[in-house]
């Protein structure tokens, strides 16, 4: 990747990270105004379902950041696409494992949830499942080095969300947030479609899943406590505090949030800047639909 292209990457990138947090700013202050305090508090407080949803693929897309670029940059095509196939049918079968098992929890425990808890846990569960299938085509298109795709992807969806926020929590409340968290990972994910030139395939490898693991693993668990520890004074407030005080920390913590994309995204942009087989791991950065 040539000085030029990696600057241009990493503007187009950067830019894509601070009109989508800007979108979520603007809507977090509009759904909150709506809501109220604690109203929004309780979005916030589910939407940690969401949030750590994220992680049930065990580190697989972590060891297909590693494993793809490196058998590209030994031009070794076939090996690459294999565990692309690989990587996505073991990750779409975690997450359509977890929405399941949000399902059969809402259902278990039909009685003693209120109705916006049984709507929740399984449009959260959605909404994981289409993510980490944003997520699979972003780490292929990192793979070839095509950058302007995912940053489009990160604008598009923190926009659509934006748009379909406002509209929906004035009808349905709550209920409205998670219903354009998941209608801003399908629209998302159909434009996408119109800039892929491969499409997944089903292959169930044991062998190859394994190698991705083993590759992954490590760095998601360590990527998780990171998070996690980002986390924990949200689910201290969830645990110990209002949902109104909860409602009132989120809106500051999105506004706070804003100054660290710019080095988050030189580093996801300009990890692979020197060579396509170096394949040293850089994180995602976060969703832009809390």
């Amino acid at each position: 990747m040539s000085r030029r292209k990696a600057l241009k990457d990493w503007g187009g990138f950067a830019g894509s990270q601070y009109v989508a947090r800007f979108c979520t700013l603007v809507r977090g202050f509009v759904v909150a105004k709506i809501l109220g305090p604690e109203n929004y508090g309780e979005w916030l407080a589910l939407l940690l379902i969401y949030d750590l949803g994220a992680y049930v693929q065990i580190g697989i897309l972590n060891g297909m950041d590693r494993e793809i670029p490196y058998y590209l940059g030994k031009e070794d095509e076939e090996r690459a696409w294999a565990y692309r196939d690989s990587g996505f049918t073991a990750v779409m079968g975690m997450g359509s494992l977890f929405l399941l098992a949000l399902v059969t929890i809402t259902m278990v425990n039909w009685g003693r949830y209120d109705d916006l808890t049984r709507f929740a846990l399984p449009m959260a569960g959605i909404a994981v499942l289409l993510q980490n299938l944003l997520f699979l085509h972003y780490n292929v298109f990192r793979a070839r080095q095509r950058i302007g795709p995912i940053s489009s992807g990160w604008a598009i969806q923190g926009f659509v969300n934006l748009l379909l926020s406002v509209p929906l929590v004035i009808l349905f409340r709550v209920h409205g947030l998670f219903i354009a968290l998941v209608g801003a990972n399908v629209i998302t994910f159909l434009i996408l479609q119109r800039w892929t030139d491969w499409r997944f395939r089903i292959r169930a490898r044991r062998d190859e899943m394994k190698r991705l693991i083993v590759r992954g693993g490590p760095i998601l668990a360590y990527l998780f406590m990171e998070v996690l520890l980002a986390q924990v004074d949200k689910l201290v407030i969830v645990a110990l505090l209002s949902r109104e005080e909860l409602g009132f920390y989120g809106i500051a913590a999105t506004i706070g949030g804003l100054l660290r994309y710019m080095t988050a995204s030189a580093s996801f942009t300009l990890s692979r800047s020197s060579s396509p087989t170096s394949a040293r791991p850089a994180r995602s950065p976060p969703s832009p639909t809390p």
